[in-house]
């Protein structure tokens, strides 16, 4: 959860600089009933006298908003870059929580409540056995 933090956080205190977007496609995987639909924007930007391209991917559950946010995103858009200063390669478009920080927190709570019921199931396996066994011992007329 830590690096989770860290990597929604982290850019809030990055630089920015003017990029502009060099093209934007479209995709979908369906391999089943439910298809995620994708939505690739190449971008460039300068820093002095260099200059770097990166891309972002994006994970829709509906082919509309993943529609609506190619036709927000058109080639040769203006956009502010937010980059690392200590490693200028590294750049997003967009900052805060995005879909695929909202998956990994909902599969890192799965684990942990698997783990816990997975305690509290051994522990209340153990309880019912004791209870079971004073039911069958009281029906018996047997003193626990």
């Amino acid at each position: 959860l830590y690096l989770l933090g860290e990597e929604i956080y982290r850019p809030y205190s990055w630089p920015d600089a003017a990029g502009v977007i060099v093209s934007t496609s479209t995709s979908e995987d369906c391999p089943d009933i439910k298809c995620v639909h994708y939505l690739l924007i190449n971008y460039e930007y300068t820093l002095g006298a260099v200059r770097y391209e990166s891309q972002l991917r994006q994970a829709f559950w509906l082919q509309w908003t993943r529609n609506h946010a190619a036709k927000l995103h058109p080639s040769g858009r203006r956009i502010s870059v937010y980059y690392d200063p200590a490693n200028p390669k590294s750049s997003v478009v967009e900052r805060g929580v995005q879909l695929r920080h909202l998956f990994a927190l909902a599969v890192t709570l799965l684990i942990i409540m698997l783990g816990i019921a997975g305690t509290l199931g051994d522990k209340a396996g153990a309880v019912g056995h004791k209870i079971g066994k004073a039911a069958r011992s009281f029906w018996k007329g047997e003193q626990v």
